[in-house]
């Protein structure tokens, strides 16, 4: 769910219940926690009262970049055992897939 916050930047709790796929009580736990671990932080809507939204905070957007690391990382040492034919083909599955996102 932090990805989520990080990407869709100063979302409602309901837009993170349907980028999330889950039900709205299982978002306010989940943001309860990642506020208590001080990855994020909650705020009233200033334009509407009823809507809280949610941003992440400094230490969250390091923890997030460290996921990303680890993950390119990861793919990195997975990528380089793979044969140049296996290789060429994945950099044309992720081509594929970019042009795929393009319209998202």
């Amino acid at each position: 769910m932090l990805g989520s916050v990080d990407v869709l930047q100063n979302p409602t709790l309901g837009d993170l219940a349907v980028a999330e796929q889950i039900q709205p009580p299982s978002v306010t736990v989940i943001v309860r926690g990642l506020e208590s671990a001080g990855l994020i932080t909650r705020r009233v809507d200033a334009d509407d009262r009823r809507n809280v939204r949610v941003r992440t905070t400094a230490l969250g957007r390091k923890e997030m970049a460290q996921i990303r690391r680890r993950k390119t990382e990861f793919l990195e040492r997975r990528l380089a055992v793979l044969s140049e034919v296996d290789q060429h083909t994945a950099e044309i599955v992720a081509s594929f897939l970019e042009t795929l996102l393009e319209d998202e």
